[in-house]
């Protein structure tokens, strides 16, 4: 170089046009880098290859692999800032919808609502068990519920909530016995019997349920000491016979 500087050095008027020239020398193609050497001469830069980053050492510049590795496991160890209050599951689709104050939807989770919306005459008194005809849904939302049957769409504890009203009876009736029918096992609920005071009988329970992938429950009732499937299960808009059931765990 015909006009050598150091660092720290002031570049007068006369160097700035040798030094110009004598940088403009070194450049062989388009996209070059320049650098200082140690003996004050310019020199190109040479491209890294993919992936590559410049890192300056001991006042020499050359390139290093970056080291890119997937994390198959990821771990938030802090706050995870959504800025659109969504996360989305693996399949795709919106899991969790969270608001900007705080509260928490989760769209897919399983929850039914369901009603019996007509009377249904003589179906049980003599021991028959009636499965109750939930004809009407208010909510379904993973539209689990098909035919007056719950399947559930993953393993988990769900917790089922049936109750009904019922007429025609005597007080000859017996037992009153409320029944989920789940496919690892039945939870029977007995709401009372015998003596009763009125022809009207009504009732619920609840249970949580272990439930496998594609198990299946419905309700009956059964009712006995009639001499004949006398009774009547009420239905009606004001959910008079339902069933509410949602996945907890």
């Amino acid at each position: 170089m015909s006009s050598d500087v150091s660092a720290g050095d002031t570049i007068l008027a006369s160097q700035q046009t040798d030094l110009r020239d004598d940088l403009i020398d070194q450049i062989a193609a388009l996209g070059d880098l320049l650098y200082g050497t140690a003996a004050d001469t310019a020199a190109v830069l040479s491209v890294g290859a993919d992936n590559n980053y410049l890192k300056v050492a001991t006042d020499t510049p050359a390139w290093e692999a970056l080291d890119i590795t997937d994390d198959t496991a990821p771990v938030v160890a802090a706050d995870l800032d959504l800025s659109t209050f969504d996360l989305v599951g693996n399949g795709g689709s919106e899991g969790i919808k969270i608001s900007s104050a705080g509260e928490v939807n989760m769209t897919s989770q399983p929850c039914v609502l369901a009603y019996n919306s007509v009377t249904d005459t003589n179906v049980t008194g003599n021991g028959a068990i009636h499965t109750f005809e939930y004809d009407t849904e208010i909510t379904d939302q993973n539209s689990d519920f098909t035919g007056d049957t719950f399947t559930a769409p993953i393993a988990g504890n769900y917790l089922i909530l049936p109750s009904f009203n019922a007429m025609g009876g005597t007080n000859a009736m017996a037992a009153i016995l409320l029944r989920v029918v789940a496919s690892n096992r039945d939870a029977d609920c007995m709401i009372g019997g015998g003596s009763e005071a009125s022809d009207r009988i009504g009732g619920g329970r609840g249970v949580i349920m272990d439930m496998d992938a594609s198990d299946t429950v419905t309700i009956t009732l059964e009712i006995q000491g009639e001499s004949s499937d006398i009774i009547d299960v009420e239905g009606g808009t004001d959910l008079r016979s339902r069933v509410s059931i949602t996945l907890l765990s």
